[in-house]
């Protein structure tokens, strides 16, 4: 069977890299569309030889875009994974570091003009039903610094990223449970302090040192820990039933397997980083960051930071008794007018989010989140995608990292 041919854009958005297509380029049908998407990273192959996946879950990211019939929305877009292994694409949560790249695709394919020498675009990602508001046009002063630290490339394009009304993306609610911090009593009597909060998409954060470990000291190897991963997955599956997601913690694996995702903090340090690049930092040092952090998505390690982990993250830190409040303690730094902003130092650097919370009757909500990636395109062209490529199976679903 022939191969056939779409036309397709290769982008970066931060940390992660992704194929993007137009929605009237894929066929409507959506099992057709989806043996298409697999088939374009390369299929369940873990090396994804036969096609254009990064054999990561980080490059392994696809965005398909649309027009909006929306008022006062410029673009559509719907996030999708194709990590190594899976024969489904997995949907169901944004990518915030390739929500960046899109607003980069707007402005090259002429989708808005500028105002004034800069570029507004209004993004609605069907996957969380929220709007992101990316400006392109202005760099910050100290951009090197600032990706040099965060182990993202400087290349390319400087987005800031605004995130309207992210709390409750999957819940509805700021904090699942009402309360900042939970208590939490495993199978084997360990005891942990929990704060689950739905903002960007629902997190459940732990401190590290109740289970004996060292944020900064936990890496890539420990996906080779079975007994550890296991644990992971174990507080993962209480946070589940504590955000009311499953009946039993066993379930979570195959009921919500993306959400909560899991995240260890702990308090600021210095460690030496992973998966240094050129003209990246090899070390960060305490002073560069208000605590430590790590997250475990979809039972993988999370070798970078998801941008909605980041906005949750310093949600958290912004509102007391939290865990990740205790762990920045006071290090988490006020801004005017409601604002503050969390410095994250994660396996490959240090990234910043900022956060603007407003209490209402029904208790804390943040209204806007806030970040800064850079994008760029890659390559531009035409995908051939193999003709006879298998349907996919029906497949537990699982979310996009960011």
């Amino acid at each position: 069977m022939r191969d056939l041919a779409l036309p397709c854009v290769v982008m970066r958005g931060g940390t992660s890299r992704g194929l993007f297509f137009r929605q009237e380029d894929l066929p409507p049908d959506p099992h057709l569309r989806d043996r298409l998407l697999v088939a374009a990273v390369g299929g369940p192959d873990p090396r994804q030889v036969d096609g254009l996946g990064g054999a990561d879950l980080l490059l392994s990211k696809i965005a398909i875009l649309g027009p909006s019939e929306r008022p006062a929305v410029d673009l559509e877009v719907t996030f999708a994974s194709a990590a190594p292994g899976r024969t489904r694409p997995a949907y169901g949560a944004n990518c915030g570091n390739l929500i960046a790249a899109a607003a980069l695709y707007a402005v090259e394919e002429h989708m808005v003009w500028p105002q004034r020498g800069r570029w507004i675009v209004r993004i609605y990602d069907t996957d969380s039903e929220m709007i992101v508001e990316g400006r392109l046009g202005a760099d910050p002063p100290d951009r090197d610094e600032i990706c040099r630290l965060a182990g993202m490339p400087a290349s390319g394009q400087w987005v800031d990223l605004d995130f309207l009304a992210p709390s409750g993306a999957v819940q509805d609610r700021f904090w699942p449970t009402g309360n900042a911090c939970d208590r939490v009593k495993l199978e084997d009597g360990t005891r942990l302090d929990m704060s689950l909060i739905d903002c960007g998409t629902l997190y459940a954060f732990v401190p590290a040192a109740q289970l004996g470990l060292e944020t900064e000291r936990i890496t890539i190897s420990v996906q080779n820990d079975a007994a550890t991963m296991k644990l992971f997955e174990t507080i993962r599956g209480h946070a589940a039933v504590l955000a009311g997601l499953v009946k039993n913690p066993a379930d979570a694996l195959t009921d919500s397997p993306a959400v909560p995702k899991l995240a260890l903090v702990g308090p600021a340090a210095s460690y030496r980083l992973e998966g240094a690049g050129p003209g990246q930092a090899t070390t960060v040092q305490a002073g560069a960051m208000d605590l430590t952090s790590r997250i475990i998505s979809t039972q993988k390690y999370h070798q970078a930071y998801a941008v909605t982990g980041a906005i949750a993250t310093a949600a958290a830190a912004a509102v007391e008794g939290s865990v990740v409040a205790q762990a920045a303690g006071a290090r988490c730094r006020g801004e005017a007018d409601g604002w503050s902003t969390l410095r994250i130092g994660h396996p490959s650097g240090v990234i910043a989010a900022s956060v603007h919370v407003a209490d209402n009757a029904t208790g804390v909500i943040v209204d806007r989140a806030r970040i800064g990636r850079t994008a760029r395109t890659l390559m531009t062209g035409t995908i051939l995608v193999p003709g006879d490529a298998p349907i996919p199976v029906a497949q537990t679903p699982a979310a996009v990292e960011a």
